[in-house]
């Protein structure tokens, strides 16, 4: 069974563009390192202008014969089209006129499942996903070994646990709230009068073309109590074959959360994401991380990575 494992990467002009690279070294020195991969295995989706951190990047991946798909569109972050094509939705209705300079322009996301498809193509019996900011403390392999590659209905991925006390579905909502900003401008999961307009159209669009209601977006992340999380995914070839056309089109018109958009896909198509990390290989939380329990830190939060960056991962 070949094995392909994929990194994304976006890298712009602001402070954090180095630590994430950073991360992403540690994570592929990790995966060698461990002998659970091989350089050619290893791919990397990238997006983003700057040049510094680009050809770093290149020079890495030469070094260890690792793949980089660009899918920036000509290095674009995104697909722009022309301004005036993004009218401010709440408004589109009752003004005749409104001024340029409160437009934006409409993006749509190319992002981590973008090239699964050609990497298959290669010969790949399935991908693992991986964030950045894995990072591996032993061979795991065995974690991404025993499970069913021929159901396309089956997908393998981290969860972050919902309890059963009634306040969770707050933080499912807080939850989709912080995550608006990674949404194209003309959709909205949130239902508020400021989205209304945007809410109401992204409803229409998943009611006709995956016949799921949103309006229990909340409800069903609860009931089935976990929230896709945790940086680490299995996706199959039957399931990428199956499933990425219509995966894509959230991915690519909707949202570029890669979890927001395997949540509302799987709910849609009645989808349960198996638990990936059944043995607790992964943590999460840095003041429970010790590597002799656990084999893989997925550390959560920009001020954790930054600490840990600054410190030269020396408690790590």
């Amino acid at each position: 069974m070949r094995t392909a494992f994929v990194y994304y990467l976006e890298f712009t002009e602001d402070d954090n563009a180095n630590l994430y690279l950073q991360f992403l070294k540690k994570s592929i020195n990790g995966l060698l390192q461990y002998k659970m991969a091989e350089g050619p295995d290893i791919f990397i989706n990238v997006i983003g202008n700057d040049k510094n951190i680009h050809d770093e990047l290149i020079i890495f991946c030469a070094e260890r014969n690792i793949n980089v798909i660009d899918i920036s569109e000509d290095r674009l972050h995104y697909l722009y089209l022309p301004k005036l094509v993004d009218i401010p939705i709440p408004e589109i209705n009752c003004l005749k006129e409104f001024p340029t300079e409160r437009t934006y322009p409409v993006k749509f996301f190319n992002h981590k499942f973008t090239s699964y498809p050609d990497i298959i193509a290669k010969g790949y019996d399935r991908i693992v996903q991986l964030d950045a900011d894995v990072l591996f403390y032993d061979n795991v392999s065995e974690m991404f070994e025993e499970f069913d590659v021929t159901n396309p209905d089956l997908l393998y991925y981290c969860r972050f646990p919902v309890a059963s006390n009634i306040w969770q579905k707050d933080f499912i909502r807080n939850n989709l709230i912080s995550r608006e900003w990674n949404h194209t401008k003309l959709f909205s999961l949130i239902n508020t009068p400021e989205t209304f307009v945007k809410y109401t159209y992204t409803k229409k669009i998943f009611d006709l073309i995956f016949d799921y209601n949103i309006d229990n977006l909340v409800d069903d992340i609860y009931n089935q109590g976990f929230w896709v999380s945790g940086g680490t995914g299995i996706f199959s070839k039957a399931f990428v074959q199956k499933h990425f056309k219509r995966l894509s089109f959230i991915n690519y018109f909707v949202t570029k959360d890669d979890e927001l958009a395997l949540m509302l896909y799987c709910l849609a198509n009645k989808i349960v994401p198996e638990h990936l990390d059944k043995k607790g290989t992964i943590n999460l939380e840095w003041q429970f991380f010790d590597k002799e329990k656990y084999k893989i830190f997925h550390p959560g939060g920009i001020d954790l990575k930054k600490e840990l960056f600054i410190n030269n991962w020396t408690d790590i």
